[in-house]
């Protein structure tokens, strides 16, 4: 994924999502494609809750603030039923890998979710690589076939919630 691309795909998150907070929709969409194009140099599209950059190398990165697992996400990555997500994003890069990161909140701790993803990942056949404990929280790394995946939890200060767990999937070496 081209570097500006992945940049301009955050500058797009913080500033669309930050401006329609306060109901500034039009004045939001503007100002995010106006700071990515002039950014990446490439085509900006704000629609609706997503925002897509698309690098002049073929890279592609969408934001979005849907509640919603992004379609495509692969059936081989074990979801809980029991979170909230807060936050997607898709990247595609220019050989056509595809990389999802996912921001999704739960009422659960942090030592309990990761548990139960070292559980799934095992039964699932995926080979863990890396795994890191933290006071609060952790991550695990694992691969499975073509895909790589991290998953880090840790705790959330808001919304009612007491985790928030990140994570990312995508092709290996991309």
């Amino acid at each position: 994924m081209n570097r500006t691309v992945r940049s301009a795909a955050l500058i797009a998150c913080v500033l669309g999502l930050s401006l329609s907070i306060g109901g500034c929709d039009l004045i939001a969409r503007k100002a995010t494609e106006g700071a990515v194009k002039t950014a990446t140099g490439g085509a900006v599209d704000v629609n609706g809750d997503k925002v897509t950059v698309k690098g002049k190398d073929g890279s592609q990165a969408t934001v979005s603030n849907e509640t919603k697992i992004p379609d495509g996400f692969p059936s081989e990555v074990p979801l809980r039923d029991d979170g909230s997500v807060k936050a997607a994003v898709t990247t595609q890069a220019p050989n056509g890998g595809t990389n999802y990161m996912l921001n999704i909140r739960f009422k659960v701790s942090q030592t309990e979710l990761l548990e139960w993803y070292k559980s799934e990942l095992d039964e699932g056949g995926w080979k863990t690589t890396s795994t890191v404990a933290t006071g609060d929280g952790g991550m695990i790394a694992a691969e499975k076939g073509n895909l790589t995946l991290n998953v880090v939890a840790g705790s959330d200060t808001g919304d009612g919630f007491t985790s928030v767990l990140t994570m990312q999937v995508g092709p290996k070496n991309n």
